[in-house]
């Protein structure tokens, strides 16, 4: 009767501790449909048709985290459209034969990754998105638009979120809101006024978001869209399909949860097939965390592999110096690189071939992603995670848009150390350098 009493026990409490999750999300923006270009002025001196990018900020709140409990930062991709006398940007759309986006385009932006966190089972992410035309170099309004919206974020994530009631079939209804509509607010008068003003004299041409609007007799208006990411709704979505565990419980893999369409849309112009209508199309992907109980159930039921030591072999020199192991000796230490080895946090330095002193490095790796971390052991950015012929690869993205690939190339089994080299990609191609790391956590 006891051991049933303790049966029971064990398993209402590994059932509580499965009743929330938080975990890792990422969010990538998947493609940019175009149902009707913004006007670009009559001789489109930035190229064909329209250049666009998308911008905008997250802010991720963990209130039950002692550590981890604020991350924030900017958006911003790499520019898409016409490549003519402009090699920095990425050619896309069919304006013309360097590219630039015309009506009915649609654009893949390369599972472009905008945002990646780790939330506790309460902890929650705000983003806000907004798809720009690019007209210039003219990077002023952009950078007062980036200070205001990142602002906007940081007091929405301190008031109680708009409810907009629910819907059984679409747990994300009411999680994509304007910011100053849901909460009744007036647009400050220091704000998105002063900041797009200037955009809605016809004669002046500048970077423009899809989503300002100028009304007769009113104020030029811009409201943000924000998207409300919570890890209880993720895990509510996440848990509605099967998975395919290890064990129960105890490793999730990565799922996209919802896929969301965000319309961006300006009313500036007095011609309405002037003014640009534009989805921004995104994937939610989440992994949650394991459950502590079940992960210790099944590794105090599992026996120890039964794996004699390895011993270091045995070496002689002779006259020339050469050193030849010694016939029959062991052979040296050997390992297989996968998930078991690779899996958790990493710690090291990582320089830059240009003489400069070597900086920190800090990254980890789990749930088959690669998450490059600053020195708070916040993640910065995330990539996909690959594991061939006993090395790695991963690529992955910052929010300014630049893209860098890290490579390992040795792992010496005694001293734990794993190195590598480190490459940019794009803009960012003449960057490169060495890197090194060790384990320090599972």
């Amino acid at each position: 009767m006891k051991k049933i009493s303790i049966a029971v026990i064990l398993l209402l409490m590994a059932g509580s501790a499965a009743a929330q999750h938080g975990g890792s999300v990422v969010v990538e923006i998947t493609s940019v449909r175009c149902q009707n270009k913004s006007y670009d002025g009559v001789i489109e001196f930035d190229g064909p048709g329209n250049e666009i990018f998308v911008s905008g900020a997250f802010y991720m709140r963990n209130p039950s985290s002692a550590t981890y409990k604020i991350h924030k930062g900017l958006i911003r991709t790499p520019t898409y459209g016409s490549t003519a006398g402009h090699n920095e940007r990425t050619q896309a759309g069919t304006a013309s034969p360097t590219g630039g986006i015309d009506n009915g385009n649609t654009v893949s932006f390369n599972n472009s990754t905008i945002t990646s966190v780790e939330l506790t089972p309460d902890g929650f992410v705000l983003l806000s998105p907004t798809l720009w035309e690019r007209d210039d170099d003219n990077e002023t309004i952009f950078e007062r638009y980036k200070t205001q919206v990142l602002s906007d974020l940081e007091s929405a994530s301190l008031m109680r979120f708009p409810s907009f009631g629910t819907q059984p079939d679409n747990p994300f209804f009411g999680k994509v809101f304007s910011y100053y509509n849901a909460y009744h607010l007036n647009i400050p008068p220091n704000g998105y006024p002063s900041i797009f003003n200037p955009l809605v004299d016809p004669n002046v041409q500048g970077n423009r978001p899809m989503g300002i609007v100028k009304y007769a007799g009113q104020q030029t208006g811009f409201d943000p869209v924000i998207v409300l990411i919570d890890a209880k709704n993720l895990w509510d979505i996440y848990r509605q399909t099967p998975t395919n565990h290890p064990y129960p419980n105890t490793s999730y893999p990565w799922k996209t949860v919802k896929e969301l369409s965000i319309y961006c849309g300006e009313n500036t112009y007095g011609l309405e097939n002037n003014n640009g209508k534009y989805y921004i199309n995104i994937a939610i992907r989440f992994a949650p965390d394991g459950d502590d109980m079940a992960a210790a159930w099944v590794a105090a039921h599992t026996p120890p592999a039964n794996q004699p030591a390895i011993s270091m072999p045995v070496i002689k020199n002779i006259g020339d110096k050469t050193i030849i192991p010694v016939k029959g000796a062991p052979a040296a230490p050997s390992y297989t690189m996968d998930n078991a080895m690779m899996y958790g946090g990493w710690k090291g330095t990582l320089s830059i071939n240009d003489g400069t002193k070597p900086g920190p490095l800090s990254f980890k790796i789990n749930n088959g992603a690669f998450w490059l971390q600053d020195n708070t052991g916040a993640s910065i950015a995330t990539g996909g995670f690959k594991i061939d012929n006993n090395n790695f690869t991963s690529t992955y993205s910052l929010a300014n848009g630049e893209s860098y690939t890290v490579t390992s190339t040795t792992y010496n089994p005694t001293t734990g150390e794993l190195s590598g080299t480190w490459t940019g990609n794009g803009t960012s191609a003449a960057r490169r350098g060495n890197w090194k790391a060790v384990k320090v956590s599972n």
